[in-house]
């Protein structure tokens, strides 16, 4: 079984369990046949197609961006491949994925961004959000000003990026990976960034450590005088996030990437990245009112899991003391069995 939960959305495994997004863990020997329908994700997953109206589309939006910084809700948004006009925040707790095989499949005319400032004019305090597999034709410069525990994967930008606000207010830490970017890359005030297997156009600025591996653009290290740049040309091991996506049929699959070697850029540059697909239905999806035993019942019959966002005291799934040899292992962190590298953060 191969499981990853991101830490952006994974919490801490103590004694309290919180996903803010989907959580997927992956037993690749469990088969059923697939059917084309939407599958129950829970009260906290939103799907948006292209036949809903603009309002329809941003009071969606707008009815998860708004959570305060200590909320106990947590949302996932989906968007159905297409072409939408939308502009709007990603709030706290809140991911935002496309739902394509590929980022070019579903393309926002606009933004979805993360800019808004505190009292001093700073972003310091905006963590716990994620924006995935999709294309953004942002009218100017795109912002994805954050501070930790903020994932940006597998994106597709037509024109420059910012990782802070229009007045440069301080920013701490974020991670990108899987993207394309066509023009600058301008950090300003990040203390620190890392980067893996991307593209950029460029990349500009920063203060103290910005670390780039397997970065095609990448800027040229003068650690430690000089700039603070830290570049590997490749990354020695990585695999990316497994990741849920729609396909011609309408019918939903897990989409699980292969771990990679001294690679680097971008996976789906020549189109879909090597790896294989999971129908929906080999999956258990677990909601929030899901019982723990439900979940453990699943892991032993060898069923892929599914956690759909919820925050919650339940102690995190556990095995029995005789698992199958498919099934997870979960202590205060998740721990699956695997045939190959773990993702890279």
């Amino acid at each position: 079984m191969m499981c990853h939960i991101p830490k952006s959305i994974s919490g801490i495994f103590k004694s309290r369990f919180n996903v803010a997004l989907l959580g997927i863990c992956v037993a690749a020997s469990f088969t059923a046949p697939v059917l084309a329908q939407t599958p129950d994700f829970g009260p906290n997953v939103k799907i948006i197609d292209p036949s809903m109206s603009a309002a329809d589309i941003q009071n969606t939006l707008n009815s998860v961006n708004a959570e305060a910084q200590f909320s106990t809700n947590r949302y996932q948004v989906f968007f159905m491949p297409g072409t939408y006009s939308t502009q709007a925040q990603v709030g706290y707790y809140e991911g935002v994925a496309g739902l394509g095989q590929s980022p070019q499949s579903v393309t926002i005319n606009g933004f979805l961004t993360a800019n808004l400032t505190d009292s001093n004019g700073n972003v310091t305090d905006n963590f716990w959000r994620s924006l995935e597999n999709m294309t953004i034709n942002a009218p100017t410069v795109l912002q994805w000003a954050v501070s930790q525990g903020a994932d940006f994967r597998r994106m597709n930008i037509n024109g420059p990026l910012q990782l802070t606000n229009t007045n440069c207010g301080f920013a701490s830490g974020g991670f990108i990976s899987d993207t394309l970017v066509t023009g600058n890359v301008n950090p300003c005030s990040q203390q620190q960034w890392y980067t893996r297997n991307s593209t950029i156009g460029s990349w500009s600025g920063g203060v103290w450590n910005m670390v780039f591996s397997g970065v095609q653009g990448a800027p040229i290290p003068q650690y430690p005088t000089g700039n603070r740049y830290t570049v590997l040309p490749t990354t020695p091991v990585s695999r990316e996030k497994a990741f849920l996506y729609v396909d011609g049929n309408s019918a939903f699959n897990v989409f699980v990437p292969d771990a990679q070697r001294n690679s680097s850029g971008i996976t789906w540059a020549n189109g879909n990245q090597n790896g294989y697909s999971l129908p929906i239905n080999t999956f258990f999806i677990a909601k929030p009112s899901t019982a723990l035993a439900d979940i453990n019942n699943a892991l032993l019959l060898g069923q892929n899991l599914i956690l759909t966002p919820a925050s919650t005291s339940t102690p995190a799934p556990s095995t029995s003391p005789t698992p199958t040899p498919s099934s997870s292992a979960w202590a205060t962190q998740p721990s699956c069995p695997r045939t190959a590298p773990p993702p890279s953060p």
